[in-house]
């Protein structure tokens, strides 16, 4: 990989966050940059090398994606703040299917209990 590709000011920002020890992370980015400014990938095995790189870093590649195609660049406080969000929404889903998940093993008890089933 050639580090000299680089397009974006957003992968530049990442790469300065960056430890060498993560660097397939900006290489990851670095391939997201060159399907977005080739239009996206061009046969089966560059559909899925670009799932399987762009789903791990899907707001990365929207990022990336405005950047490049509607010259948007997003800093590194907006960048970390849509992190935040990301997080605190998967959070919230993750308490949403625990508190559904909950309910219906009630429900399933009370019916259990219900049926004459012990406790």
């Amino acid at each position: 990989m050639s580090l000299k590709n680089i397009r974006t000011q957003f992968v530049k920002d990442r790469m300065a966050e960056t430890s060498w020890n993560d660097r397939t992370y900006i290489y990851d980015l670095e391939l997201l940059e060159k399907f977005v400014t080739r239009g996206g990938p061009k046969s089966y095995n560059e559909v899925m090398v670009f799932w399987h790189t762009r789903d791990p870093h899907s707001l990365e590649f929207e990022c990336i994606k405005k950047e490049i195609r509607d010259g948007v660049y997003t800093s590194p406080e907006e960048f970390r703040q849509l992190v935040a969000t990301r997080e605190r929404e998967k959070a919230a889903k993750a308490e949403l299917a625990e508190q559904r998940r909950k309910a219906e093993e009630d429900e399933e008890r009370r019916q259990w209990l219900e049926l004459g089933g012990r406790p």
